[in-house]
């Protein structure tokens, strides 16, 4: 899974900011829970990817009921 941006300043250019969205995630698992890095690591590309997941089910609906209006 790739988190990919695309700046105001720059919007043919695209910033992968995969790996720093996970680290913030992890880092804010370590800190509230402690555990090993690694496990927080995967749970965090988890969390992520549940969140992505849910914005494209939300932009799908957002898109039908548009469309069947």
């Amino acid at each position: 899974m790739r988190f990919v941006i695309h700046p105001a300043a720059e919007p043919d250019h695209e910033v992968d900011v995969t790996k720093r969205l996970v680290g913030a995630i992890a880092r804010e698992l370590w800190l509230r829970y402690g555990g090993n890095e690694t496990l927080n690591w995967i749970e965090a590309e988890r969390h992520l990817q549940g969140i992505v997941e849910d914005a494209r089910k939300q932009a799908e609906d957002m898109t039908l009921a548009e469309n069947a209006a």
